[in-house]
């Protein structure tokens, strides 16, 4: 999220940290999984089924790892916005 960006000051450096705290924060909140199982579109027990994704779009631990970043990187010089210079 970052592309070439590197820390130009304090104030970066301490968004950096922020960014990678709030993404271990969200691994833990999906338990510590990196995601894995998130590609699954449904699942059958018994009786009981459930769907969810599977239709190409990023999954929710994903989206919730990209805001969780990009809300600490927010006002540094290091969220990257699209444009190599």
């Amino acid at each position: 999220m970052i592309g070439r960006n590197v820390p130009q000051d304090e104030d970066d450096e301490d968004a950096y940290i922020r960014a990678v705290c709030a993404a271990v924060d969200v691994d833990d909140a999906y338990g510590a999984s990196g995601g894995i199982g998130e590609a699954v579109a449904s699942v059958t027990l018994g009786k009981f089924s459930a769907t969810m994704g599977g239709n190409g779009s990023a999954s929710l631990y994903q989206a919730d790892m990209r805001l969780a970043i990009a809300r600490e990187l927010a006002g540094s010089s290091l969220l990257y916005q699209g444009v190599a210079s």
